[in-house]
C-alpha cells in the first residue's frame, strides 16, 4: 500500500485475543490484493506458514468490516485456498 494513499487499515488492538481486535478498514480491498498471495502461498508451505497465518488473519479482520474488502477476499479465493 502507498504511503501517499489516503485509504488504509487501522488496527487498534484491545487486549491480546482477536476477539479484542478492534477493525476500522478504509477501502481495504487493495491491501487483500496484495495479501491474498501469501495466505494462500502460507497454506501450502510450512516455511512461510505464519506470514501465511496473519495474512489470513488480517484479511478476515478486513473482510468483517469492509464490502470491498470481502468481495477482494471473495472474488481471490482466499478463504478457499488457504483452508484447503
Amino acid at each position: 500500500m502507498s504511503h501517499h494513499s489516503t485509504q488504509g487499515l487501522r488496527v487498534y488492538n484491545v487486549g491480546d485475543d482477536v476477539e479484542g481486535c478492534i477493525c476500522q478498514a478504509l477501502g481495504a480491498g487493495p491491501l487483500v490484493k496484495h495479501l491474498a498471495p501469501l495466505a494462500k502461498t502460507g497454506a501450502a508451505k510450512p516455511s512461510q506458514r505464519t506470514e501465511g497465518a496473519m495474512a489470513l488473519l488480517i484479511i478476515a479482520a478486513t473482510a468483517a468490516v469492509d464490502a470491498a474488502a470481502a468481495k477482494e477476499a471473495t472474488k481471490e479465493n482466499v478463504f478457499e485456498e488457504a483452508l484447503k
